[in-house]
């Protein structure tokens, strides 16, 4: 039934059809139903012939500007859609607008962050440079000092080695001087030591005649002795 509305719609001016109040059988329309369709087609009832009143003939004419109507009211809804369209484009735009005005003023903040951080560690690894090079000045200062010091010592070394050379030289003339004096000495010691024995054997022997004649002294003066004693005897008795 609504495929037959539909096609007599789009052909026909004015319609005649017949309904009631009730469906009389499965798929009619009822009369509600039938004009509510009709007029989704630019249709208005315009008069009633009610000569069945159980089926009374309904009249419809096609509004002459229902085409205009559609046409606007298609063209309304195509610029609704659009409108629609392009606001929900708008409101996608504003969001991504949003996200990326977000998105930009977050990397503006990293990157001033990033910026200000870049300028504390340059002006840190500025400080530490300008500190390292003093070191390093300090340093290859220290260390110039400590090469002329070590110069300094190295060539007192060379002067005091040279002395010691000089001095090991002397002395070891000295030494060949001193081992010839006690060669000398020695064998000079030897000869005397030789001496000294001679001289302890001679004294030796002088000892032993010196104690023969004190013997012999002893026995001498024992037999003048008894001589005497003798001679004095003989001089008493006569």
């Amino acid at each position: 039934m609504k495929a037959l509305l539909h096609q007599s719609a789009i052909q026909f001016e004015h319609l005649f059809i017949t309904s009631s109040e009730q469906a009389l059988y499965q798929g009619m329309l009822t009369r509600q139903q039938l004009m509510a369709e009709l007029e989704q087609y630019g249709y208005q009832l315009q008069a009633t012939d009610s000569a069945d009143p159980d089926l009374p003939v309904l009249h419809f004419s096609r509004n002459p500007l229902w085409q205009l109507l559609k046409e606007v009211s298609e063209q309304n809804s195509a610029l609704r859609n659009l409108l629609e369209q392009v606001q929900r484009q708008q409101t996608e735009s504003t969001l991504q607008y949003d996200a990326l005005k977000h998105q930009a003023k977050h990397q503006e903040q990293t990157l001033k962050a990033e910026l200000e951080q870049a300028k504390q560690q340059l002006a840190e690894s500025r400080l530490k440079s300008d500190v390292l090079k003093q070191q390093a000045e300090q340093q290859e200062q220290a260390l110039k000092e400590e090469l002329e010091q070590a110069k300094q010592q190295l060539n007192e070394s060379v002067l005091q080695t040279e002395a010691l050379k000089l001095q090991f030289t002397e002395k070891k003339e000295e030494h060949k001087v001193a081992h010839a004096e006690l060669t000398e000495k020695e064998a000079l010691i030897k000869e005397l030591l030789e001496k000294n024995k001679r001289i302890e054997a001679e004294n030796l022997k002088i000892q032993q005649r010196q104690s023969l004649l004190v013997e012999e002294l002893k026995s001498a003066e024992h037999q003048f002795l008894q001589l005497k004693q003798l001679i004095f005897k003989q001089s008493k008795s006569e």
